[in-house]
């Protein structure tokens, strides 16, 4: 997957930036989510997004 962020417009106008980019829609890889729902089963997919720079953070804290 290529990830980029991507500039938006919210309905008032203003600008937002969006997580997102190109995925392999492929389903040809046994287990992949793709390949599952096309099975009938159901996927969940557990996320958790945190960019902090530690090393950075002890740093300012310091």
């Amino acid at each position: 997957m290529s990830i980029k962020f991507l500039e938006r417009a919210d309905p008032k106008g203003r600008p937002y930036y969006w997580l997102g980019g190109e995925r392999d829609n492929a389903a040809d890889r046994p287990g992949v989510d793709l390949d599952l729902l096309a099975q009938g089963h159901i996927t969940v997919t557990p996320l958790n997004l945190d960019l902090t720079d530690y090393k950075t953070l002890e740093k300012l804290l310091a």
